[in-house]
């Protein structure tokens, strides 16, 4: 195997949109487990990146607009009718589960 300078790097298409999915790295006991960090790729667009992690409890959040405002209600609402605990989502957690890097 050569070595080489250039490395790969993952983007994923969410709703039509593209983004460059980038492994984050944590270190401590109460450091969250796992994240990503999704970076919007839109040469026109100056997007903040969106981190979407699993926290020492097991949650996972997302610091999009949906996920903060709506996900939360959302998720108690159909809990409420369902009679059990339903997690909020958004689309980036959507995504992340189906590829297979968040469970």
């Amino acid at each position: 195997m050569s070595e080489s300078s250039e490395k790969a790097q993952l983007y994923l298409l969410i709703s039509g949109k593209y983004y460059l999915v980038e492994r984050i790295r944590f270190e401590g006991e109460r450091a969250a487990t796992r994240g990503w960090r999704l970076t919007h790729f839109d040469d026109k667009l100056n997007h903040s990146p969106y981190c979407v992690i699993r926290q020492p409890s097991g949650r996972l959040s997302c610091e999009c607009a949906h996920f903060t405002f709506a996900a939360q209600e959302e998720a108690l609402q159909k809990s409420r009718e369902s009679k059990q605990r339903i997690e909020p989502t958004c689309k980036h957690i959507d995504a992340l589960k189906q590829i297979g890097l968040l469970k």
